[in-house]
């Protein structure tokens, strides 16, 4: 199907329109003070996403445990030379029960 003169025209011309219309938008969007909403698409957390997204921060944070520590620690338990000291274990136990 050939679309020519006057529909290729107001073709055009509905396909202009559409351009502004979505320039304005952004530009009056993007002009919003913070505290406004803009018409354009936005994405809103749940406070579960929140809080999921706040402990997996913290999580990497925490993981600073060197890779070569890690390795050691493996060695020893596949060895059975990892020594576990009873005093620290009942002592961690007993305060996971407190």
């Amino acid at each position: 199907m050939k679309i020519s003169g006057l529909q290729n025209q107001s073709l055009q011309q509905l396909y202009k329109k559409q351009i502004e219309r979505s320039e304005r938008a952004g530009l009056s969007s993007s002009q919003n003070s913070p505290g406004q909403k803009g018409t354009g698409d936005s994405v809103e957390l749940s406070a579960n996403a929140q809080l999921l997204q706040k402990v997996l921060l913290e999580l990497q944070k925490s993981s600073d445990t060197p890779a070569e520590r890690l390795e050691a620690l493996r060695r020893q338990v596949q060895d059975d030379s990892y020594d576990v000291s009873l005093q620290k274990l009942t002592d961690q136990l007993f305060n996971e029960l407190l």
